[in-house]
Formats: structure tokens, sequence, C-alpha cells
């Protein structure tokens, strides 16, 4: 049986807060940041990011939840969900990491 893929760009988008029928600026800023991540991102068994992308939550997501952790912690969570007297979207970093 395969495994299931990861949810579409948009669907993610949608629950992080960065909804909206046209992309916004934002959207489109996360998006290529979530790119460039995923083709820089080395785990620490050697396995690089892009491949990286099977969503299994019976599985725990291990892989992708450490690279989820490390895009956070590397600048994008303030960069992304900054507070919202900064004009946040909602979500806040490091307020809502466990949301």
């Amino acid at each position: 049986m395969p495994k299931p893929s990861l949810p579409l760009v948009d669907e993610l988008c949608d629950r992080l807060g960065y909804a909206g029928s046209e992309p916004s600026r934002r959207q489109v800023d996360l998006t290529n940041s979530t790119k460039a991540w995923r083709v820089a991102y080395v785990s620490d068994d050697g396995t690089p990011g892009e491949d990286i992308r099977h969503w299994n939550p019976e599985m725990g997501n291990e892989d992708l939840k450490r690279m989820a952790e490390k895009f956070l912690e590397e600048g994008y969570g303030l960069k992304h969900w900054p507070s919202t007297s900064e004009g946040g979207l909602g979500l806040e970093f490091p307020r809502d990491k466990e949301t």
C-alpha cells in the first residue's frame, strides 16, 4: 500500500492562517520559503529534505516533524508568524508552536 502524500500547499497555508482565493504576498513568501527549505534541508541521518515527503500520521511523521521544527527555529517562525502587534495573522511563533 503506498504511503499518503503530503497535503497540498494551499491546504496547509489555509490551516496556518494564510487563507484566501488569491495568493497574498505573505502566502507566496511562505511557499517560497518552504520550497527553498526543503531543497536545502538535510536530516540528521543525511536524508535530503526533498526526499522527506510521506505523510503518515500513524507512524508519527518524525522526519517531517523535525524538519518543520528546524524551519521554525532557524528564523522562519518569527518571519512568517510574528506577534499580532507586528501585523501577524493570529498565530504567533513561539507562543502557538504546538498549535
